[in-house]
């Protein structure tokens, strides 16, 4: 199987993310993934620890509906929304 392009990468998360897809995100993540909250300084270490918090979280997970990705081939800024 072909590498996927940073484009195809990117998209391929979003996808994931939209539709809560846990395995599709456990292998677009690297192995030494963290995930950090800047507003809280709270730092979830690794893809199985994040599933953890999600599959827990109150009331279940908000909805996720890209509007838009910006970038170019190998820069990217996906917005809070």
């Amino acid at each position: 199987m072909a590498e996927l392009s940073n484009d195809e990468v990117v998209h391929a998360y979003v996808r994931a993310l939209t539709v809560d897809d846990a395995e599709a995100l456990s292998k677009l993540r690297d192995p030494g993934w963290i995930l950090e909250y800047p507003q809280s300084g709270e730092r979830i270490r690794g893809h199985a620890n994040e599933r953890a918090i999600a599959d827990n979280y109150p009331g279940g997970l908000p909805d996720v509906d890209p509007a838009r990705i910006v970038g170019s081939e190998d820069r990217w800024v996906v917005s809070p929304s």
